[in-house]
């Protein structure tokens, strides 16, 4: 099966807390760590909080994007109230500023 591009989005719970460092660097390490990843954002409210992220990756199918969702350290610390794995297709992409 070719790649197909795939958009996470990660909404946080009341859990959630950029308290604990370790949990933190383990977090950012997992996603610098996966080869497939193309794009990562933070999502923000109208206050600037952070209130989740958005990924775009390709995986060879959904179950492998739902496992790399899945798998983000942030995930078994119950911080995330809500992980949403859709299909994408990035047509147009220029993030120069």
């Amino acid at each position: 099966m070719t790649a197909v591009q795939f958009l996470i989005e990660y909404n946080f719970g009341p859990q959630y807390s950029d308290a604990n460092e370790s949990l933190r660097q383990a977090h950012l390490a997992y996603r610098m760590g996966l080869p497939s990843l193309r794009l990562a954002a933070q999502l923000r409210s109208s206050d600037d909080r952070m209130v989740g992220s958005v990924l775009i990756l390709e995986a060879e199918g959904r179950d492998e994007a739902e496992a790399i969702a899945h798998n983000d350290p942030y995930v078994g610390a119950g911080y995330y109230e809500n992980i949403s794995v859709r299909l994408c297709l990035v047509r147009f992409c220029d993030l120069a500023a």
